[in-house]
């Protein structure tokens, strides 16, 4: 077992001093495959006393090698995007940012980081342009096609960059690129 002393240490602990514990770890079984299992438990109490430990220990192998994968596939998602030569983001249907690529990010002179979450008006001070980016995506989500568009975004140092933005809808984000 992986985290074998941890586990005793804090079966212990709970039976000494009543501290529950949550523990997820690998595990060899005796025909020596590896599982993930999760253990808990609790102090069990006559009075004031603790007399034992209640707990459970489950096999949640299908689930962590699920949760493995998608994080794989999501850094797989992010390493493509950001080698990109194209800027690329997606934005909620609340038009909130939720991922924007290394391009994008060098465009606008916004962190990666602190894109998320935000919009186009807190990105953009010129509350026009970002107007027009907005009422586009608006077109695209009530249409629920893709549209090119021809933006104009202003950047760090003042200047315009005009470009051809790829807008389509998803069901639950609208998603860009832009040449």
């Amino acid at each position: 077992m992986e985290n074998r002393e941890l586990l005793l240490n804090s079966f212990y602990a709970c039976l000494e001093s009543g501290t529950p514990y949550d523990i997820t770890s690998k595990f060899k079984t005796f025909k020596g495959n590896i599982i993930w299992i999760r253990t808990t438990g609790e102090p069990v109490l006559e009075g004031e006393n603790i007399i034992g430990v209640a707990g459970n220990f489950a096999d949640i192998t299908a689930a962590k090698m699920a949760e493995i994968e998608l994080e794989n596939s999501q850094h797989l998602i992010k390493e493509f995007l950001d080698n990109l030569p194209a800027v690329a983001y997606f934005k909620d249907i609340d038009g909130n940012y939720q991922l924007v690529n290394k391009r994008w990010s060098l465009l606008v002179g916004v962190s990666q980081e602190s894109a998320i979450g935000n919009n186009d008006q807190s990105i953009w001070p010129n509350k026009v342009i970002a107007k027009d980016v907005m009422d586009n995506d608006q077109d695209v989500l009530s249409k629920g096609q893709s549209i090119a568009f021809e933006e104009s975004v202003e950047q760090p140092d003042g200047q315009f960059n005009r470009y051809m933005s790829y807008k389509f809808p998803s069901k639950t984000q609208l998603a860009m690129s832009s040449d």
